[in-house]
C-alpha cells in the first residue's frame, strides 16, 4: 500500500509540491513586512534552485540522452537528492516572493511529507537498477542535508574574525547615525 502511494507521490510530484502555493494565490493575509525584501529574498531562492537543477541535469546525463549511469560526482556527491533540493529552493523562493509568512511552516510539512516519499519511492527503483553500487552510494552520502567537510568548523571559527568588519556598522546602525 505504501508503496502505491510513493509511486503517485512520484509520479504527480511537481502537482503535488505545488498545491501550496496555488493556495497562497488565492488566500489573503500573512503579508510580508518587508514586500521589496520578500521579492529579493525570494528571486535569490529561485535563482540559486534553478542553478542547482542545471548543476544536476549536467551530472545525471537525463538532458543529454546518454546511457543513464548512477550519478555521483557533481552536487550528487554532496547529497543524494540534489534535483529536489533545487525544487525546493525554487518552491520556498516562490512562497517567500508570495509574501504569505503563513505558507512557510505549512509547504515545509507539505514538501517535507512529499518529497520524503518521492525519494522513497525513487530510492527503491535505483536498487534496483543499480543494486550494490546504489547501497554504498547511499551509505556514504546523505540524502538532503550535506555533510561538511572535515575541519570544517575549525576552520569556520578562525575565518569568522573577519566579521569584525561589521562592527563599525553594527554601532552606525544602533546608534541611528
Amino acid at each position: 500500500m505504501i508503496e502505491r502511494f510513493d509511486a503517485f507521490c512520484f509520479d504527480y510530484r511537481n502537482v503535488l509540491a505545488a498545491v501550496p502555493l496555488v493556495a497562497a494565490l488565492l488566500v489573503e493575509g500573512g503579508a510580508w513586512p518587508h514586500p521589496a525584501a520578500a521579492w529579493a529574498l525570494g528571486v535569490a531562492l529561485a535563482v540559486a534552485g534553478v542553478a542547482v537543477r542545471a548543476l544536476c541535469v549536467l551530472h545525471n546525463r537525463y538532458a543529454q540522452r546518454e546511457k543513464k549511469e548512477l550519478a555521483t560526482e557533481g552536487p550528487y556527491g554532496v547529497v543524494r537528492n540534489p534535483l529536489y533540493v533545487g525544487n525546493l529552493l525554487v518552491i520556498f523562493g516562490a512562497a517567500v516572493a508570495s509574501q504569505r509568512l503563513w505558507l512557510l511552516p505549512i509547504l515545509a510539512l507539505w514538501c517535507a511529507g512529499v518529497y520524503s516519499r518521492v525519494a522513497a519511492h525513487e530510492g527503491r527503483r535505483l536498487i534496483e537498477r543499480y543494486g550494490d553500487a546504489y547501497l554504498a552510494y547511499r551509505d556514504a552520502v546523505p540524502a538532503w542535508i550535506p555533510r561538511p567537510p572535515e575541519g570544517f568548523f575549525p576552520a569556520l571559527l578562525r575565518q569568522s574574525v573577519a566579521l569584525v568588519l561589521l562592527l563599525p556598522f553594527l554601532l552606525k546602525f544602533l546608534l541611528g547615525r
